[in-house]
């Protein structure tokens, strides 16, 4: 049974950044990749959302429930996602999303 309308108005639906189907806390995305965000609420993907990039990599999109971005740069990026709760209300939300740089090794084998 679902609550009614005013009460889902108190509770705060819990959003999740999804990157690559992975969420952010479990993510780690390196320079020259595309990655493919959504909004997951609750668990379920988010259907309309406003995307907005800043930060070392940078772009928008308006509507659909996956944006894909090149990542290019290294550093912070801040991933602004917009959606409508179930009230009609409008929430914006930032998430931080680091890029590192792919590591390259830099030790020597001698055989000798």
């Amino acid at each position: 049974m679902d609550m009614p309308i005013f009460m889902k108005g108190f509770v705060v639906s819990k959003l999740k950044l999804l990157l690559n189907g992975t969420d952010l806390s479990k993510s780690q995305i390196c320079i020259g990749e595309d990655v493919e965000f959504e909004i997951a609420v609750q668990g379920v993907i988010a259907s309309t959302v406003d995307w907005t990039a800043t930060g070392v990599n940078t772009g928008s999109q308006t509507g659909g429930s996956k944006y894909t971005l090149p990542m290019d740069n290294k550093g912070i990026t801040t991933i602004t996602a917009k959606v409508t709760d179930e009230c009609g209300r409008e929430k914006e939300l930032d998430f931080d999303v680091m890029t590192h740089e792919i590591e390259k090794p830099t030790a020597t084998i001698d055989y000798t």
